[in-house]
């Protein structure tokens, strides 16, 4: 039998999609082969490698990748994982079938300017700095809060990787 290739992408390549190959590369090698990318391409995200290792799937010799280096290859299965980049007809034309799934970001570091400078951020603390304008305290995230964000993120990909296998 054939493998299906699937190509999951996302903004930063960061952490849904290589989240989502990874588990399709691991679980389901014997139907899939599995490719991330994104539009602007970033660092794969430390903490997303680690809860990924706490489950015995190691990221480590996973590499961000530019959608522009996929550009002249086909897929049979072309998968967004956020809006932002929902439309894939652009990059890949001719493959065959497009899933979308919007994952929240709510656990991403690259959601603020900080973030992007190399400082800490932690999605949580836009809106709890917007509640502290209105008299409200800004807080620090721990570690552990930080790591359970991407945790419920893992687990909620798994989920959907799970169920909709069959790209």
């Amino acid at each position: 039998m054939e493998k299906r290739r699937v190509l999951f992408i996302c903004k930063d390549n960061s952490v849904r999609s290589q989240m989502a190959a990874a588990f399709l590369n691991t679980y389901f090698s014997d139907r899939y082969e599995a490719y991330s990318t994104g539009i602007e391409p970033l660092e794969i995200n430390p903490y997303a490698a680690k809860v990924m290792k706490e489950i015995g799937i190691d990221l480590s010799s996973c590499r961000v990748k530019d959608i522009k280096g996929l550009e002249r290859e086909k897929f049979d299965c072309v998968v967004t994982l956020c809006d932002s980049v929902r439309t894939p007809n652009f990059y890949f034309p001719e493959h065959k079938k497009h899933l979308h799934k919007n994952f929240k970001d709510y656990c991403l570091p690259v959601c603020c300017d900080s973030a992007k400078k190399g400082g800490p951020c932690f999605p949580g603390i836009i809106k709890i700095r917007r509640q502290s304008q209105k008299g409200f305290p800004d807080r620090q995230w721990s570690e552990e809060e930080i790591l359970n964000a991407f945790r419920n993120l893992r687990d909620e990909i798994f989920e959907w990787v799970e169920k909709e296998a069959v790209f």
